[in-house]
């Protein structure tokens, strides 16, 4: 399941997420981003808040053959979700499936889990076994960096603005610790910090639509480009191709071989700018 999650700060914490396979975020409007979390084998029953969609986050649950939640869409995705026609859940429609958690602003406030879902999935009869083709990597039998990988112990990727995620490698773990504008990235379910195994930075054309009252925004999720993957500390260059919207994206490494991550989660950040690497320090130097 591909589940679209709110990430104003009003929002904030969001529940689940620690138990995506997969993590995107990419910018909406506003200068604030989106999350949509990429769902296999999971049981919470605690899993939002779940927002509207926009026209690529349906490219995002295409990619991996995902039934898509969601609760309204803009417009422009409306029009997509006709034309596309996936399997989706939207809580516009679907009220048995959602439900509202005191205490948070109504457009804050829908939330989903586990079971909810897979028993209207089942009385739906929507399909729940993966078509081939949507593996989107293969994996290192070890812990492992890419070849002509340089270190890259701490990043930040800019979103817009000031908006900003950061990751921070923990050589113990193995893991990038996620920390967003407003602090660490928390799971308000397990009150734990969100990390990633892997860390992959699409690069991409990302720009307004004209004559968008509500300043919503086109991204080029079909074509190639370029990006970045992180893992195990170090970082590469990658590259990306997508053919059509109803086809999965395929990552390379810098070679053009299929691209190789560590068993883990994943992130994946979809930006029209390179992340900022900067070098390991010791919190002492904080004091000076």
């Amino acid at each position: 399941m591909a589940v679209v999650f709110d990430n104003i700060r009003r929002a904030l914490p969001q529940s689940g997420l620690s138990q995506a396979a997969i993590v995107y975020e990419v910018l909406a409007e506003g200068g604030v981003t989106r999350i949509v979390g990429i769902f296999k084998d999971f049981d919470s029953e605690n899993i939002g808040p779940v927002r509207s969609t926009r026209t690529y986050f349906i490219d995002f649950a295409v990619d991996h053959d995902a039934i898509f939640v969601h609760h309204g869409g803009s417009p422009q995705a409306y029009n997509d979700l006709r034309s596309m026609n996936p399997d989706r859940l939207d809580g516009m429609v679907e009220a048995q499936v959602f439900r509202r958690e005191s205490g948070r602003p109504l457009e804050h406030s829908s939330f989903t889990g586990y079971e909810r879902l897979w028993n209207r999935i089942h009385e739906r009869g929507m399909r729940t076994e993966l078509a081939p083709g949507h593996n989107p990597f293969d994996f290192y039998p070890t812990l492992s960096s890419p070849r002509e990988s340089e270190q890259a112990a701490r990043f930040r990727i800019r979103f817009a603005g000031g908006y900003i995620t950061s990751f921070e490698f923990d050589e113990d773990t193995g893991l990038y610790a996620m920390t967003d504008t407003h602090g660490p990235q928390m799971d308000g379910e397990t009150g734990e910090q969100l990390t990633f195994s892997n860390i992959i930075v699409q690069n991409t054309g990302i720009r307004m639509i004209p004559g968008d009252n509500a300043g919503r925004r086109e991204v080029d999720v079909v074509g190639r480009g370029t990006g970045y993957i992180f893992t195990n500390g170090s970082v590469a260059p990658i590259r990306w191709a997508k053919d059509s919207r109803g086809t999965p994206t395929r990552w390379y490494n810098d070679q053009g071989l299929r691209l190789n991550v560590n068993r883990g989660r994943t992130y994946i950040a979809v930006v029209d700018s390179a992340p900022i690497i900067s070098e390991p320090y010791d919190e002492a130097d904080d004091d000076e």
